[in-house]
């Protein structure tokens, strides 16, 4: 269930990403293209560039992140699975275990990472 989760979840960052972008997209100087009369033309107004460049570090940053925690947890519950049967003991709950591993104990190597 943790990949199909992290994979709506990236859709819906990206979706809310794409839609910031045309905010900012749009705030840029917009004039009349000159012999082409449905179009327009803009110009990157200074601020709004540096702004844009900070919302694609935010779009890579946050996929990155949304890529890197399914996979700690998935690797987690792995080996709480593999050690834990090597010894004989229950695995249970494996899974929830690593959810609240990789949030309570992890959660800011895994953003660093990213």
């Amino acid at each position: 269930i943790i990949p199909p989760l992290f994979f709506l979840l990236s859709l819906a960052y990206s979706i809310i990403w794409i839609g910031i972008t045309m905010y900012l997209i749009s705030s840029n100087d917009v004039k009349q293209a000159k012999n082409h009369y449905p179009f327009a033309d803009w110009d990157w107004v200074e601020k709004v560039k540096y702004f844009f460049i900070y919302d694609l570090f935010g779009l890579l940053w946050g996929l990155a992140f949304l890529d890197a925690f399914p996979q700690f947890v998935i690797v987690s519950a792995a080996c709480i699975w593999y050690f834990r049967e090597a010894h004989g003991l229950p695995s249970g709950h494996a899974v929830k275990k690593s959810l609240y591993r990789a949030l309570v104990y992890h959660l800011g190597s895994i953003a660093f990472g990213s």
